[in-house]
């Protein structure tokens, strides 16, 4: 788990790699540019991204996400979710979109 709040993006790495069964990550686009710029970086050449390519899906609300982000994202075969309004109805729809990509 990760010991700061907001996590930093080198953190989310180790505990993508860990075998702690993650199946799925929600953030916001800020924190989802730097873990991507993270995992680019030379010291990660061997993973690039896989960690986000094993995850069923990476759900992010609370902004837009840059189009080239996601195109790039798309383009390397992570499955990308973008959450609207979600704090009323975020439970509910966690839940339902579990069982979509079951």
């Amino acid at each position: 788990m990760c010991q700061q709040f907001p996590p930093k993006p080198d953190e989310l790495v180790r505990n993508l790699l860990v075998k702690n069964r993650i199946t799925v990550l929600i953030t916001v686009p800020t924190l989802l540019e730097q873990l991507i710029r993270e995992l680019l970086e030379e010291k990660h050449a061997d993973i690039h991204l896989k960690p986000l390519q094993k995850l069923r899906f990476v759900m992010y609300g609370g902004a837009g996400c840059p189009d080239d982000l996601c195109q790039y994202l798309l383009d390397h075969q992570v499955i990308l979710l973008s959450v609207y309004g979600s704090t009323g109805s975020f439970l509910f729809l966690s839940l339902s979109l579990f069982s979509i990509f079951e």
